[in-house]
């Protein structure tokens, strides 16, 4: 996660100015005062509905006119929830999927062309109003309390129907961590496609058989019209085209940190991409570990300044700790288990390096 120092409405992380939208905008007749707030845009269904047609105009049609009233109020800041499923499941991806590749705008679930076009019509409103930043964050699939999706409902059967031959791997990522991704990209401000994601994944058969769930091995021939079947019928928890996803890889790639403090590709533009202030360093990340990324930067001189870096670790391990320390870090946080004591650390952390730190007396 990065922190951007560039001046930016929401002073804290977690501010209570924060709009958080969880419906559709219907646009007023009345003129629209400016409004600095970020928007956060979360109404976005978790699971398929048989509603489709009530599902394209909350999710589609709703961002269009959300996006509109956005611009229109001189939001600076417009932040969408969506999924790493944009990818598209399919047997062609490669291990881990970069926020550079395209969302499969053609899929055949309306579930996932409804979220494509969502953030279809945010970037476009954006480019037509330069001053309305978009950040979207495609987040793993969501497993902890209080979730409820179509991924909880088929791990709180004891009896798990797979697909015959097929073991795909998965990334599931805990509330906690997706709402602290909020929190730091809020602080941040416009950031374009994020993809938050755990570091580890795991196969499906591993899964089911921590939690400790009976399998039935069903051939994929089978499984697509009998889900459509049971789908039809009301009985089953999602069409057959969901199947890709139990079927074939649709990983997230977090290696965006590095390749932004390297000012590589898009990023070489230092005047869009700002280098900055503070990193905030999760050591559980995919594909570079914080390890990796920390090697990176103590191997790289040229970095501009001194760049604090702080390190959120999930567990204390003294080894991983003096191996993060040995490369010039200021601080190692064991990451708390819940979701306020977090955001209060990362509220503090940004309070003392962007917001109070001062020059040293001459």
């Amino acid at each position: 996660m990065l922190l951007n120092p560039a001046p930016i409405q929401v002073a804290a992380v977690g501010a209570p100015s924060v709009v958080l939208v969880s419906y559709t905008v219907v646009p007023s007749r009345r003129p629209m005062s400016r409004m600095t707030s970020p928007v956060f845009h979360a109404a976005f269904f978790t699971t398929p509905r048989r509603d489709a047609s009530y599902s394209h105009e909350l999710e589609s049609i709703g961002t269009l006119h959300l996006a509109a009233a956005a611009a229109a109020a001189g939001v600076g800041h417009l932040v969408l929830r969506s999924f790493t499923a944009v990818y598209g499941a399919r047997g062609q991806n490669p291990n881990f999927l970069d926020e550079e590749r395209r969302p499969d705008g053609h899929a055949r679930l309306a579930w996932v062309r409804d979220k494509v076009e969502a953030e279809e019509h945010a970037f476009s409103f954006s480019r037509r109003y330069p001053g309305l930043g978009v950040s979207v964050l495609r987040f793993a699939t969501l497993l902890g309390p209080g979730v409820h999706t179509f991924y909880t409902r088929i791990f709180s059967k004891r009896v798990v129907p797979v697909l015959l031959g097929y073991d795909p791997l998965l990334q599931l990522l805990h509330p906690d961590d997706a709402l602290a991704a909020v929190d730091a990209v809020l602080a941040k401000g416009p950031s374009g496609v994020v993809n938050v994601v755990p570091r580890d994944t795991m196969s499906l058969l591993t899964a089911l058989h921590l939690s400790d769930k009976l399998t039935v091995a069903v051939p994929h021939l089978v499984a697509y019209p009998l889900a459509d079947l049971w789908w039809g019928t009301g009985v089953g928890e999602a069409p057959g085209g969901f199947i890709d996803y139990a079927r074939f890889l649709f990983v997230g790639d977090g290696e965006k940190a590095i390749q932004y403090l390297a000012g590589e590709g898009k990023y070489a533009d230092r005047a869009a991409y700002p280098f900055p202030a503070l990193f905030l360093l999760d050591l559980k990340m995919p594909v570079k570990d914080g390890l990796e990324v920390l090697r990176w930067l103590h191997e790289h001189p040229d970095i501009p300044g001194k760049l604090p870096v702080v390190v959120f670790s999930s567990t204390e391990l003294p080894g991983e700790t003096q191996r993060a320390y040995a490369m010039d870090i200021q601080a190692c946080i064991v990451k708390p288990l819940n979701y306020p004591e977090l955001r209060e650390k990362i509220r503090i952390l940004k309070e003392y390096w962007l917001d109070y730190e001062a020059e040293p007396a001459s």
